[in-house]
């Protein structure tokens, strides 16, 4: 029988938006999963012996379990930074979120610092300009409303500048772990713990030994590695958690249950295909069974025929599948805009389909698909497949599905496809699944990597690892080959990581390469970032790495501006001119720019390149806060407990009374 439109919209307030915004492993599991992993090993004054290997190893292992992985090594301030930036805005595609570090941590004044390869500490003052307040970590993750968050720091060794500092505390401070998360030490807080003798430190020989387990849940894994860490260091290091966990999971899923002997013999895996070649498909069954929609007619309206430019709305609409799909949602948003002011229900659909408040979108979806819009009715059948309730979901599911696709939806293909092959919410046949989705790619060359991204999901829910590996490089190849700049980026990142072809850096470079030279933002500067600091057998290009800053800011991308900025300031690939760069970066702050706001603020704080202004730098940051930038909040935070509070009132004031300068007209 028909779901009570009621109950959904409760659960829309409950759970989290929509899957398939990443490109990639997370897919196979329940919800996403995302990782920053960082290793520090390489201090000019104190280097450690296990961090890079403790960290290399420990981003396997997370890739393993589905976890799409950013890993830093030997990382310097700005590395770090930016990672925690882009870590917090990948987030916010809901799911699971990790936060690892090992190597040097310091505590200040109760405040907790990730300590770079790169830093100069001379004094207690220079750790908060020169070292990463892992409260940051902590805003990012509780900002982007996902969950449930880990965080867990192997960063409790001996204070390397204790020396130098006016109170030498030893290891880190504790942290209150925001709700939803848990926060794991090496040891306790205020204590410190060894690097190791072995290839990793002690803490996370075991965390690695525990983390794969099926069934074992977070809670009972950092017991088991408190229970191991206790016993071999003789008591002399006891691991410590501060958590606010709401429910219970296990990185690993649960334990394996025995599986019935299948009717049919499962299809040998086939090679991972390196060229682009048509994708293999399941030969037919003996009885291919027409699909029966268990919900005969969901829709209570017949949406009006498109018009052209409702048409050309739903077709952006359609091609921003992911997060990454930045081109496409802001052409969408300006066609929708004056579509929706017109009355028209396309229009109106898409603004609510784009809102960054989940309720909004699935009211969106839910209104959209009752009013007969195919896509909507695709949007709402996602939203249930991700997200059940009840196994009837599924059911519901496959007949929205069913009916867009009758009305000639090409992304109710890609979505039933799946759910034929892993046989939800009706009968398995996977030769009708892989006819939709071949049939998807073909009708749209965009859908080649989204079609990729289905199969790499489905790994051991009705197709075999080494299969759904092939068929996703496949499609991933063949978009690319087609020119769809988001497949060159995804086999770049694919040969940057090795998670699906062996671990290539220059071959990276090529795709990134293939991809900026098609005009795409992304491309420039992720191959603006690779030269900038060079990496695995890439050499470092300052020119080369401006230049290609230089193409994305003129095209607007504001990460790309702000690091043309700093290369400008520092006199890296571009004549060094201090008060260019500096106006460069207050033009972005003033316009807007959270990220020029908060590095403007440092520079006044700690007087980089300007007179130091202790009230000026706390204006920047409060008006960062103001406008949601979370480094903003931490660091108006920290600042703030050196100013008098008239004196801050007076700022703030200020503050409240900024808005962005809107941009010169050409």
């Amino acid at each position: 029988m028909l779901h009570n439109f009621r109950h959904l919209f409760c659960l829309c307030v409950l759970l989290i938006s929509l899957c398939l915004t990443g490109l990639l492993p997370g897919a196979a599991w329940a919800q996403a999963r995302t990782a920053l992993v960082i290793g520090n090993a390489a201090y000019r004054s104190a280097p450690l012996k296990n961090p890079v290997n403790d960290a290399s190893d420990m981003a396997a292992a997370l890739g393993k379990l589905g976890f799409d992985v950013m890993f830093l090594k030997d990382a310097t301030m700005q590395q770090m930074e930016g990672a925690v930036r882009e870590f917090g805005l990948k987030l916010r595609k809901g799911g699971l979120g990790l936060f690892y570090f090992a190597g040097h941590g310091v505590q200040v004044a109760g405040e907790n610092y990730l300590v770079p390869v790169n830093a100069v500490i001379q004094s207690e003052g220079d750790v908060k300009y020169g070292c990463l307040n892992a409260g940051l970590v902590l805003a990012k993750m509780e900002d982007a409303g996902n969950g449930p968050n880990v965080v867990i720091l192997d960063a409790c060794r001996n204070n390397p500048f204790a020396r130098s500092f006016r109170s030498a505390e030893a290891g880190l401070a504790r942290m209150d772990a925001p709700t939803g998360s848990i926060i794991a030490y090496a040891t306790a807080p205020g204590k410190v713990a060894a690097d190791g003798n072995g290839r990793n430190g002690l803490y996370t020989q075991y965390l690695l030994r525990n983390i794969t387990k099926p069934g074992l849940s977070v809670t009972d894994l950092f017991m088991n590695v408190r229970e191991a860490v206790v016993r071999e260091s003789g008591k002399k290091q006891v691991p410590w958690e501060n958590t606010s966990l709401i429910g219970r999971f296990s990185f690993a899923g649960q334990a394996a249950a025995p599986q019935p002997v299948p009717q049919q013999a499962a299809a040998a895996p086939a090679p991972v295909l390196q060229q682009a070649v048509a994708p293999p498909v399941a030969k037919p069954s003996p009885v291919a069974q027409p699909v029966q929609p268990a919900f005969p007619v969901l829709r209570t309206q017949t949406a009006p025929a498109p018009t052209p430019d409702e048409a050309k709305l739903m077709q952006f609409m359609r091609l921003a599948w992911s997060a990454k799909h930045d081109d496409e949602r802001n052409s969408a948003r300006k066609l929708a805009t004056p579509l929706a002011a017109k009355g028209s229900i396309y229009g109106k659909y898409a603004l609510g389909w784009l809102s960054e408040d989940d309720k909004v979108k699935q009211q969106a979806n839910i209104q959209g698909a009752k009013q007969g819009i195919p896509l909507a009715m695709v949007e709402l059948a996602e939203y249930l497949v991700e997200n059940p309730v009840s196994t009837a979901d599924d059911a519901e599911a496959r007949a929205w599905l069913q009916q867009a696709l009758e009305l000639g939806e090409p992304k109710a293909k890609v979505a039933l496809g799946s759910l034929l092959i892993q046989g939800k919410g009706g009968p398995r046949d996977m030769f009708a699944g892989e006819r939709l989705l071949t049939e998807a790619a073909r009708e749209l060359p965009e859908y080649n990597l989204l079609v990729g991204v289905t199969y790499s999901s489905l790994a051991d829910k009705g197709l075999p690892k080494a299969e759904a590996k092939s068929k996703f490089l496949a499609y991933t190849r063949r978009g690319a080959d087609l020119g769809d700049t988001h497949a060159m980026m995804q086999m770049g990142f694919e040969h940057e990581f090795g998670k699906t072809v062996p671990k290539d850096m220059k071959e990276a470079v090529w795709w990134f390469t293939k991809a900026a030279e098609k005009n795409d933002v992304y491309g420039m500067t992720t191959l603006g970032m690779t030269l900038r600091y060079g990496k695995d057998g890439v050499e470092k290009d300052s020119i080369a790495a401006a230049r290609w800053f230089r193409s994305a800011s003129a095209r607007g991308d504001e990460p790309a501006s702000i690091y043309l900025a700093q290369m400008t300031m520092l006199g890296e690939g571009v004549p060094k001119d201090l008060q260019r760069g500096l106006g460069m970066l207050k033009g972005l702050a003033e316009k807007g720019s959270g990220y020029a706001q908060v590095e403007l603020g440092k520079m006044y704080e700690h007087g980089e390149g300007l007179t130091k202004n202790q009230q000026e730098a706390y204006y920047w940051y409060v008006v960062a806060d103001s406008i949601g930038d979370i480094g903003g909040r931490v660091y108006r935070a920290s600042l703030a407990k050196t100013l008098p509070a008239e004196q801050r009132a007076v700022i703030e004031a200020k503050a409240a009374m900024w808005k962005p300068k809107k941009a010169a007209k050409s």
